[in-house]
Formats: C-alpha cells, structure tokens, sequence
C-alpha cells in the first residue's frame, strides 16, 4: 500500500459518527488497531484526500500531542501505518496569519473559517475547519455565537 499523510485530531474526531443526513466527502475505510490496543475506524476524506482516525486523545498538551501522534502507528488490512500528523492550520489567505477576532471567516481567529458563505469558502488552509464545515456539514453562524454542530453527515461505508 502506497504510503500516504494521514491525519489525526485531537479533538474533532468524536463527531465522526453515523448520523443525520448524507455527506460524500467522508467514507469509513474499516478499523485500525493503534499501538496501546484498541480499535478504532479510519475515515477517508475525499475533498482533503487524508484520512482521519476516529480516535480523542484527551488531557495532553500541544508538545505531547505531537510526540504521541508522530508516534503513532496504526495497523490496517496487514500495513502498518506511521506517518501520523495532526491537522494542519494554515494562514487562510494563503500567506500570513490574521489574528483579528472574526466571525465571518475573514481572519485566522475567530468563527466560520473555511464555512459556506465566509470569506475563504471550502478553504482548505485550516483542516479541521474544513472538516466541520465542509466534510460534516455543519452551518456558520453568521450572528456571532459561535459554531454549533448540526450533526449533518453520514459517513459511507461498511
């Protein structure tokens, strides 16, 4: 199997769940188990091309998230997988981070990055805002209130 960047989130990743209405852009792929022990499913991402792993790693911080995640290793149809990475969160004009507070998508900190209707729509710059928005198909929320998450996906698949 070619070797591919996959992605793992900390903290999205429990959202990753079978319910409400269908969105193509995820597909379970079947389960891999990590090193620890444990089973748990791998979602391809077609509009990313990654795959997450459906897993939260709670009560770590940045630094020890990283080393767990680049060492990481997940086995999957008989392939081992290591080239773990958390997701990335790029500037999402492309070249230099906004830190201005915004709720229209505008700047870097902020709601509706990446959102339907925001200034970097389906931006990819930001992975898990891409996520949530584009691959759970969550709404923004224009009024300023911050995301809330609709629960508009289905993931396909076995």
């Amino acid at each position: 199997m070619e070797k591919r960047i996959l992605i793992l989130s900390l903290v999205i990743l429990g959202f990753i769940m079978p319910i409400g209405n269908a969105n193509a852009s995820l597909s379970s792929i079947g389960k891999g188990t990590i090193s620890g022990g444990g089973d748990y499913e791998l979602v391809y991402d077609n509009l990313l091309g990654v795959v997450w792993l459906n897993y939260t790693k709670t009560n770590v911080n940045w630094v020890g998230a990283m080393n767990w995640a680049d060492a990481l290793v997940v086995t999957f149809g008989g392939d081992i997988l290591s080239d773990w990475r958390l997701p990335h969160a790029l500037p999402i004009n492309g070249s230099t981070y906004n830190y201005s507070q915004s709720d229209d998508g505008s700047s870097d900190r902020g709601y509706n990055i990446s959102a339907p209707g925001s200034d970097y729509e389906g931006s990819t710059a930001n992975e898990l805002a891409h996520l949530y928005y584009n691959g759970l198909g969550n709404e923004a929320d224009i009024n300023g209130n911050g995301p809330e998450f609709t629960g508009k996906m289905e993931i396909h698949g076995f």
